[in-house]
C-alpha cells in the first residue's frame, strides 16, 4: 500500500504539471534563459575574451567594398606596417602579445564572420576600431535563443517529456553556458546548425521525405563555412546513414560535403591559397596537435581566460559519460554517439595547451541533454551515491556567492544544510521506508530549484567586465 501511495503522489503532483503545461514551462525557461543571456551583454570589454570584437571588425571588413578582407592574426609576422594591440587581459599591451593586421584574412571561413560583422557594417563601422559591444554580441544572443528552442525540440524526440524540460533548464541556466552565449565565438553559431541537422536527420529516418533530406544536406553544406571543424557534421550524418544503409541519402550528403569542401577551397584559392596552406599548417601543428591529455583539460578546466568552476558544467560531462555507460531501454545512444563524435573532433583538433574553452561549446547541448536524463532519473530512483553527487554538484556554485557577497555568505551554515538535505537518503539506505524516498525526491527537486536561483544571482552579480576596478586603455591602431 505504501508503494502504491508513493506512486500515486508522484502522479498527482508531478505528472499533470509536466504533461499538461510542458510547453508553457518550456517557453518560460527559454524566456528566462534569453534574459540571462541578454543581461549586461553590452558590457565592454567582456571578462572572458575579446575575440568577438576581432570577429566583428573582420566581418565588417569582409563586407566592405573598398578593400580586401583583412583581419588580426598571430600567424603573419612580416607585416610591419600596422599593429593592432590586443584587447584582452586588461588591455595590457606590454606583458600581453599584440595582433598584427593581415590582408587578406584567411584564419577562418567567411560565413559566421560576416554575420557577426553585419550589424557594425550597417551602423557605419567600416574600419578597425572599438565597437559597441551590443552590436557585437547580438548575433550570438540570437544564436543562443535559437539553440535553446532547437535543443528542446531535439530533446522531445529522444528523451521523455520530463527529461526534455530538465535538459532545457540545464542548458538555459548554467552560468558557464550563459556567459559563453554572450560571446560571438564562431562555435556558438555551429550549435544551432548541429541541432537542426540532427532534428532533420531524425525526421528523415522516420519519413524519408525528399524535402527533409534537402534541408539536411543544406545544413551539412553550410557547417564548414562557419568554421572548418563544422565539417564534422556531414561526417556524423554520413555515419548514421551508412549505418542504416540509406544509400541514396548517403550519396547526397557525401556530395553536399564534397561541394562544401571544394567551394571553401575555391574561396581560399581566390584570395591566396599559398598563404591559406601556411596558416592551416600553423594552426594544426605544434601546440595545437592532438594530445590525449586534452580530455583532462576539458573536464577539469571549465574556464574562459580565468577559472570558472561551474558545478553544472562538470555535472553535464559526468551525465554524458553515465548515459553512455549505462544500458537504457530507450534509444539514448543518438545523444551519446553524436556527443562523443563531436568530442572526438575537438580532441583531434586541439592540444593540451591550446584547448580553448570555445572549442567545446558545440558539445554543451549534449551534456545538457544527458544531464536532463540524470536529473529525472535521480528524482524517480534516488540512490545514496547519486543523490550525494547531485547535491554537491548542483549546489557547488554557492562558492561563487562568496566572491560576490563577501563575508555575508559565511553566516550560512552550509555544512548543516548539506547534512540536513542528505539525511533522508542516508536513513533510507539503512531503514527502508517508502516515505523517505518521497522526502528524498522532494529534496532533489528543491535542490534543483535552489541551484537555479543561485545561478540567477551569479549571472546578475558576477563581474562581466575585465575593467570594473581598473582603468582600461582603449585598443589602439598604430602606424609604425
Amino acid at each position: 500500500m505504501a508503494t502504491i501511495t508513493t506512486n500515486n503522489m508522484q502522479k498527482m503532483v508531478v505528472m499533470p504539471t509536466i504533461l499538461k503545461f510542458r510547453y508553457l514551462i518550456a517557453s518560460l525557461i527559454i524566456i528566462a534563459g534569453t534574459g540571462f543571456r541578454a543581461y549586461q551583454m553590452d558590457r565592454y570589454p567582456l571578462n572572458y575574451n575579446g575575440d568577438d570584437q576581432t570577429h566583428a571588425m573582420v566581418g565588417s571588413s569582409l563586407l566592405s567594398d573598398d578593400h580586401v578582407p583583412a583581419g588580426t592574426t598571430l600567424f603573419i609576422s612580416d607585416n610591419s606596417a600596422v599593429f593592432w594591440f590586443s584587447h584582452v587581459d586588461y588591455f595590457d599591451t606590454v606583458r600581453r602579445y599584440d595582433f598584427r593586421l593581415s590582408e587578406p584574412y584567411l584564419d577562418q571561413p567567411p560565413m559566421a564572420i560576416a554575420i557577426i560583422g553585419l550589424l557594425p557594417k550597417l551602423f557605419g563601422f567600416n574600419n578597425f576600431q572599438p565597437l559597441p559591444q551590443a552590436l557585437v554580441v547580438f548575433p550570438a544572443l540570437l544564436s543562443g535563443v535559437v539553440s535553446m528552442y532547437l535543443l528542446y525540440i531535439f530533446a522531445e524526440k529522444i528523451l521523455s517529456k520530463a527529461e526534455s524540460l530538465a535538459a532545457l533548464a540545464m542548458y538555459s541556466f548554467s552560468p558557464y553556458i550563459v556567459f559563453a552565449s554572450r560571446q560571438s565565438q564562431l562555435e556558438n553559431f555551429l550549435i544551432p546548425v548541429y541541432l537542426l541537422a540532427f532534428i532533420l536527420l531524425l525526421n528523415f529516418k522516420q519519413s524519408q521525405k525528399k524535402i527533409t533530406l534537402f534541408f539536411l544536406s543544406l545544413a551539412c553544406f553550410l557547417a564548414g563555412f562557419i568554421k572548418l571543424i563544422g565539417l564534422i557534421l556531414p561526417a556524423i550524418v554520413l555515419f548514421w546513414l551508412i549505418r542504416e544503409r540509406r544509400i541514396k541519402a548517403t550519396l547526397i550528403i557525401l556530395l553536399s560535403m564534397m561541394a562544401s569542401i571544394l567551394l571553401l577551397l575555391f574561396y581560399y584559392v581566390s584570395i591566396d591559397f599559398g598563404q591559406f596552406i601556411h596558416t592551416l599548417q600553423l594552426q594544426t601543428g605544434g601546440a595545437r596537435s592532438m594530445n590525449v591529455g586534452a580530455l583532462w583539460g576539458i573536464l577539469s578546466s571549465p574556464s574562459f581566460y580565468e577559472p570558472f568552476q561551474d558545478g553544472w558544467y562538470l555535472f553535464g560531462f559526468l551525465s554524458l559519460f553515465s548515459l553512455a555507460l549505462i544500458k537504457t531501454k530507450k534509444n539514448y545512444n543518438f545523444v551519446t554517439i553524436n556527443g562523443f563524435l563531436i568530442l572526438l573532433s575537438i580532441l583531434f583538433t586541439s592540444g593540451i595547451y591550446n584547448n580553448f574553452p570555445w572549442y567545446r561549446y558545440p558539445l554543451l547541448p549534449f551534456t545538457s541533454l544527458a544531464a536532463g536524463w540524470v536529473v529525472v532519473r535521480t528524482i524517480k530512483n534516488p540512490r545514496l551515491e547519486s543523490v550525494v553527487l547531485f547535491i554537491f554538484l548542483m549546489l557547488g556554485n554557492v562558492a561563487f556567492l562568496s566572491q560576490i557577497f563577501g563575508q555575508a555568505i559565511s553566516f550560512i551554515p552550509v555544512k548543516s544544510i548539506l547534512l540536513l538535505l542528505m539525511t533522508p537518503i542516508l536513513l533510507h539506505s539503512i531503514w527502508k521506508k517508502p516515505f523517505l524516498v518521497v522526502i528524498t525526491r522532494w529534496v532533489v527537486i528543491t535542490v534543483f530549484i535552489v541551484s537555479i536561483l543561485i545561478n540567477f544571482l551569479i549571472v546578475i552579480k558576477y563581474p562581466n567586465s575585465r575593467c570594473i576596478d581598473v582603468h582600461c586603455v582603449i585598443p589602439l591602431k598604430m602606424q609604425l
